[in-house]
């Protein structure tokens, strides 16, 4: 995850600052950089994602996996699906 913005805008889900999520600035899901981390290595929880954003980075992850079926268009968040609202409902 990012505050800052770069030339990867496609692949990142944007989200914005809340109570729930703990974030102090608009920030992205760096669904196009996906690593693994050592359990020893992830530091304190700050929040929790809500329904909306965990669907959309679903969405974005499976666009940069290669496993969106041809429904997954490019949107203005980065990447959009019809049935991404139904799955965050």
């Amino acid at each position: 995850m990012t505050s800052e913005g770069d030339d990867a805008q496609d692949f990142r889900v944007i989200v914005e600052p809340t109570a729930r999520n703990g974030l102090r600035t608009r920030s992205h899901v760096m669904a196009d950089k996906p690593v693994t981390i050592r359990r020893e290595r992830v530091g304190r929880k700050i929040g929790h994602l809500d329904d909306g954003d965990i669907a959309r980075l679903n969405v974005a992850l499976a666009f940069v996996m290669g496993l969106a079926d041809s429904r997954v268009t490019r949107g203005a968040f980065g990447i959009s699906v019809a049935s991404c609202q139904a799955a965050a409902a």
